[in-house]
């Protein structure tokens, strides 16, 4: 009954820790911890893939918007509404840019915690292998 007790609030005291072992199908905590790393990382992987595709669509636009701004300049001289309409143009394409280095740098940061969680999971699957030969 004691067991039973110490289960209950241990369940009240580490509630991430409890569903980590229920998901996980294990009371090994290494255990758990690496099947952590490794969903992360499933989820990281398809992160920088779905951001990857935002990111080429958005350069897309840009390009987009860049050859027009270069019609639009080369096609000359405008009329009052036209010049506002190619300033809104330009303005736009500017925070497109500014939006494009943004995920540019959230890809790169995505990648860089891929790599390391990937060195996590090795030194855990080590670690484990020297605990298997004691």
């Amino acid at each position: 009954m004691a067991t039973s007790m110490n289960i209950n609030q241990s369940s009240r005291n580490e509630p991430n820790i409890t569903e980590l072992k229920e998901a996980c199908g294990s009371a090994d905590l290494a255990t758990c911890f690496k099947f952590l790393f490794k969903s992360d990382l499933t989820e990281e992987h398809g992160f920088l893939m779905r951001m990857g595709d935002e990111r080429n669509q958005l350069r897309s636009k840009a390009e987009k918007f860049e050859a027009t701004i270069r019609e639009a300049r080369f096609r000359g001289p405008f009329n009052d509404k036209a010049v506002d309409a190619l300033c809104c143009l330009e303005e736009t394409h500017l925070r497109m840019l500014d939006r494009l280095q943004v995920l540019d740098g959230l890809l790169d940061e995505t990648r860089d915690g891929i790599i390391e969680k990937g060195r996590h999971v090795k030194l855990m699957e080590f670690d484990e292998g020297l605990s298997d030969v004691e």
